[in-house]
């Protein structure tokens, strides 16, 4: 199955199943909207993904655990 990783507008990353549409994305509040930063089918390409934005490996290590508990 193919994941998708985005930067919200708020500084966390978070997965969907499914890309969002840019409605889903935007913030009226705000005026500023979440990122896709692409999309991965397996732990090694989401780690790629997180390391190529400069995130640490703790946070990875997070993601990942978070990643793995919902699947």
């Amino acid at each position: 199955m193919i994941c998708y990783l985005y930067e919200s507008h708020l500084g966390d990353y978070y997965i969907e199943n499914h890309e969002l549409p840019y409605d889903e994305l935007y913030c009226s509040s705000c005026n500023d909207s979440d990122e896709l930063i692409g999309s991965f089918k397996n732990e090694h390409e989401l780690k790629q993904l997180l390391e190529e934005e400069g995130v640490f490996d703790e946070y990875i290590e997070t993601i990942v655990r978070k990643w793995k508990a919902e699947e």
